[in-house]
């Protein structure tokens, strides 16, 4: 009998987004957003100070959203081996075990939908014997919520 259960290690679940990226006429650069897959995945805050900080004085306020998290496959990949460069790669859609959205824009273009998120750092925890056991994600709110996927 075994403890670990898949829902309590990633009781969340997301949706990964892949850009064709193609150049224009003038060579400007269109990314064309599609689906790629569903995961499980489990993320929270990255770390105590997260960046929210207000300076009234200076008039400079840094808002800088950074979770951190686990993911038990490779997202890079799907399942015919087809690899996606992590730069094209937006993670959404976050939901709670009872399918309820947990990072939600509540304004400008994307104001009443999930947030979107761009992925940072990427590395695979390797266990005891050296078998990988999981991936560790590190995700930023990306800048530009403004992409029709």
């Amino acid at each position: 009998m075994t403890c670990l259960d898949d829902n309590f290690l990633y009781p969340m679940t997301a949706e990964i987004y892949y850009s064709s990226v193609e150049q224009g006429q003038y060579g400007n650069i269109k990314k064309q957003w599609s689906k790629f897959k569903d995961i499980k995945c489990y993320f929270a805050s990255g770390n105590l100070r997260n960046k929210e900080e207000q300076q009234v004085q200076n008039v400079a306020i840094v808002f800088d959203t950074v979770l951190s998290g686990r993911v038990p496959t490779d997202i890079r990949f799907d399942d015919m081996n087809g690899g996606v460069a992590l730069t094209n790669l937006l993670i959404t859609n976050i939901l709670d075990g009872e399918g309820n959205p947990i990072y939600v824009e509540t304004g400008g273009v994307r104001a009443g939908k999930s947030s979107l998120f761009e992925i940072a750092t990427f590395n695979p925890y390797s266990g005891l014997f050296g078998k990988t056991e999981y991936y560790k994600v590190i995700i930023k709110r990306s800048d530009n919520q403004a992409v029709d996927l």
